[in-house]
């Protein structure tokens, strides 16, 4: 009895663990949110590439942008979009997606200006299901994952090309 009871038990852990829509090693931790790291950067270089992308690239608007010397925060609004493929079997018929960008201090160097900072990437998508005009959060489809990551990839490109720029002031003797 004992013996059939841990088969048993062992099989709903194997089918449960196999069956599971969360990731290992950080990639989806809450299947309903996206969130992963992007990289190091400079403040100039956060503001400057993460805005071009966001706004020209992914036509993103962005509604709240704040600095202090512990944290940067970049929201955009909701962007509506048609929904993906696999959302549409689900029986979805809208979507609309926003992005958090959020950077904390790495090191902070001795000159004023020169903090590296470390960036993390949060992607939120929300649905509409046929018959209801309530906006939901679901958990993510593996394409709008996928959404998520191709607008990540493109942002840690541009952070790791190019050459960083610093606000550092040099006193001249």
């Amino acid at each position: 009895m004992r013996r059939l009871f841990i088969c048993i038990l062992a099989t709903f852990l194997i089918f449960s663990w196999g069956c599971s829509s969360t990731r290992t090693k950080g990639e989806r931790s809450n299947p309903s949110r996206y969130s992963k790291r992007i990289g190091n950067v400079t403040a100039i270089d956060f503001y400057e590439k993460t805005l071009k992308l966001l706004q020209n690239r992914y036509q993103y608007n962005i509604i709240r942008r704040e600095q202090t010397e512990n944290e940067i925060y970049i929201e955009t609004n909701y962007l509506y979009r048609s929904p993906f493929e696999d959302e549409r079997r689900m029986g979805i018929v809208s979507a609309r997606t926003r992005i958090i960008i959020r950077a904390l201090p790495r090191t902070q160097y001795m000159a004023p200006g020169a903090t590296e900072w470390v960036v993390r990437m949060t992607g939120e998508s929300q649905v509409q299901v046929q018959g209801s005009e309530e906006w939901v959060t679901m958990p993510m489809t593996d394409q709008a994952y996928k959404y998520f990551e191709k607008i990540r990839s493109r942002i840690k490109l541009e952070y790791d090309t190019g050459i960083q720029k610093y606000n550092v002031k040099i006193e001249e003797k």
